[in-house]
């Protein structure tokens, strides 16, 4: 089945936009699809679709195949996407195909400080909420002595009572209130 890498050009710079892959017969419905406008679930407009719109429309843009492949596997064919697309550097490619973990935690990382970096307001609004937060780690952090001899935090407080150690505990405990109680009534 033949594949394609292709890229979406601007006919007046020459500028790379993006650059995407397809497989089969889909590549002339993809060249429609990108075509025609475009919105997500939420309403708001993909940053290609937006960026098209606002620089002339797709009369100013021209599809260009970068690679054909006949027989290719899928993820095979994002590898080189993703390639492509390191090497190029398109304005629009938001999401980088086969992504590793390491980069999925870099780019968390970066979204992370980004969104306090530019939502400060959040952080003042909601400090309240963080104190709480501070709080129960600190209320769940404090490590309780048991009868037993066992030691264990707030969180674990169920995990430690169905422990053998503190059922054997309760059980000895159990046994010599009995016993006194059975002396104690004789």
């Amino acid at each position: 089945m033949p594949s394609w890498v292709y890229m979406i050009i601007s006919k007046n710079n020459d500028e790379k936009i993006y650059i995407g892959s397809t497989t089969g017969k889909y590549f002339c419905l993809r060249k429609g699809g990108h075509t025609r406008p475009s919105t997500t679930k939420s309403g708001r407009q993909p940053q290609l679709y937006g960026y098209i719109t606002d620089n002339g429309g797709w009369e100013c843009f021209r599809f260009e195949i970068l690679k054909e492949y006949e027989n290719i596997a899928k993820k095979e064919l994002l590898t080189i996407e993703k390639e492509y697309i390191q090497t190029f550097k398109p304005l629009c490619n938001k999401q980088r195909p086969i992504r590793t973990c390491q980069e999925i935690l870099e780019n968390n990382k970066n979204k992370s400080r980004l969104h306090r970096q530019r939502h400060p307001e959040y952080l003042q609004k909601n400090k309240e909420r963080q104190s709480h937060k501070d709080y129960v780690k600190k209320r769940c952090s404090t490590i309780i002595e048991c009868e037993c001899g066992g030691r264990y935090t707030l969180q674990n407080k169920t995990n430690h009572f169905s422990r053998n150690i503190h059922k054997e505990y309760e059980n000895k405990k159990d046994k010599t209130t009995l016993n006194s109680e059975i002396s104690s009534s004789e």
